[in-house]
């Protein structure tokens, strides 16, 4: 179900059904799982947990899904900055939004698409219950065949070695069904 995009030296693993993403210490890169196969995000919502989020030295973390024929994306983001940060890439044009990041309001990030204006929403949440919205956009490209993306970046080769942690990732209808 996931291919693994991964530098040299770093370590990716699976465990406690989370994924812990520990870039390498000695190089940029993006490290961490993308889905091997799209999903369709019409009328539907995906969420993960963000269990921890460094964002020291250059090192963001971020969970996005992308249209593989365009390069398209969507992205959640901690930056470098230490801001949350709400981007979008369409046609090579890249425009994005910075709010505050606070890791016990900003616990829980997702994407959900809104089909009676054909929006995308960014959301966040502490409790994975209550959601708000920070972003909310016309859908900007197609959404019928996502690759999901969860990943720690480290923009340069300055120490420290960080780990982001993911955890409870969901894909589901907007009406409340089945995770799927």
């Amino acid at each position: 179900k996931w291919n693994t995009l991964a530098t040299a030296g770093s370590v990716i693993v699976e465990q406690n059904g989370r994924l812990e993403v520990t870039p390498a210490a000695a190089m940029p890169g993006y490290d961490g799982y993308m889905s091997a196969a799209g999903i369709d995000l019409t009328d539907s919502r995906i969420s993960v947990e963000t269990v921890a989020v460094p964002n020291t030295n250059g090192f963001a973390t971020f969970y996005g899904l992308r249209e593989a024929a365009t390069g398209n994306y969507l992205l959640i983001a901690v930056g470098s900055n230490g801001a949350l940060v709400m981007q979008r890439q369409v046609g090579g044009v890249m425009s994005q939004t910075q709010f505050p990041y606070n890791a016990a309001q900003h616990r829980f990030w997702r994407f959900r698409h809104n089909r009676a204006n054909d929006s995308v929403n960014w959301e966040t949440s502490p409790d994975g219950v209550t959601w708000t919205t920070y972003t909310s956009l016309p859908t900007p490209f197609a959404i019928t065949n996502l690759q999901v993306l969860l990943v720690g970046q480290k923009a340069t080769t300055t120490a420290p070695n960080d780990t982001v942690i993911f955890d409870n990732l969901r894909i589901e209808r907007n009406e409340g069904g089945a995770a799927r």
